[in-house]
């Protein structure tokens, strides 16, 4: 029995009909500059299904409906200099943060009988950082954006000695994750540009990325950072 699915890596996420998703967004000058603001929203469905060899009666089914939020605002304050932000908070929709955490685990309570469960996570994931053309052709940039998957888990009943299975649990993979963040700073500098040859670009961004797991091994370290550092050079067709 799988005991956390609903990743993005899954190509068989049971799904009970296909995700919805619905999205509104207005733009509008204020002050003669452009504002932007959308709204969102997800429905999902999970089905788990539990064979009549393990109820030893009748098959059953377990079905979730999950959903998410999503908002996002994009805001010119004054020339060139631009804020950007955007935030999304789920139900059983973590496979749409990219493919970082599940969507739900399933479990089994009680006894070995008990009909498979469906137990949907929360998740979230936010951005939100500033873009500015300082002169012509330079872009300044700077972000800030993390994500958060909920644990939850259980008791296998088919294992004598207590056994977790789920998501996040004590004892579980350090790849459990609970919260991933990244801010970064990067530039854009168009060093050439020219209607029929395209543009060169010289592009650089310094990131500092940090991973925390639900659950590491005694002595070791709680989270894990890296420093890391692009330096690009790119040639656009026209």
């Amino acid at each position: 029995m799988s005991s956390s699915t609903g990743t993005g890596a899954g190509t068989a996420t049971p799904n009970v009909h296909p995700d919805v998703i619905a999205k509104a967004t207005v733009d509008h000058k204020v002050f003669g500059y452009m504002w932007h603001a959308g709204v969102g929203g997800l429905l999902t469905s999970t089905r788990v299904y539990t064979p009549a060899t393990v109820t030893k009666s009748v098959g059953m089914s377990d079905e979730r409906e999950g959903g998410a939020a999503i908002g996002n605002l994009y805001l010119e304050l004054f020339k060139g200099f631009h804020l950007i932000s955007t935030g999304y908070w789920s139900d059983g929709g973590g496979r749409y943060i990219g493919g970082m955490g599940p969507g739900f685990v399933v479990l089994q309570n009680g006894s070995v009988t008990a009909p498979f469960t469906a137990a949907l996570l929360h998740s979230g994931s936010g951005i939100g950082g500033f873009e500015w053309q300082v002169p012509k052709h330079t872009i300044l940039a700077s972000y800030y954006s993390s994500t958060y998957f909920q644990r939850r888990y259980g008791l296998d009943p088919n294992i004598k000695a207590p056994t977790y299975i789920g998501y996040g649990f004590p004892g579980s993979s350090n790849s459990n994750n609970r919260i991933i963040e990244e801010a970064s700073v990067a530039s854009n500098t168009t060093l050439w540009q020219s209607p029929v040859g395209g543009a060169v670009q010289f592009i650089t961004q310094t990131s500092w990325v940090n991973r925390g797991p639900w659950y590491v091994a005694p002595k070791s370290p709680k989270d894990a950072h890296v420093l890391m550092e692009f330096v690009n050079l790119r040639y656009v067709l026209p």
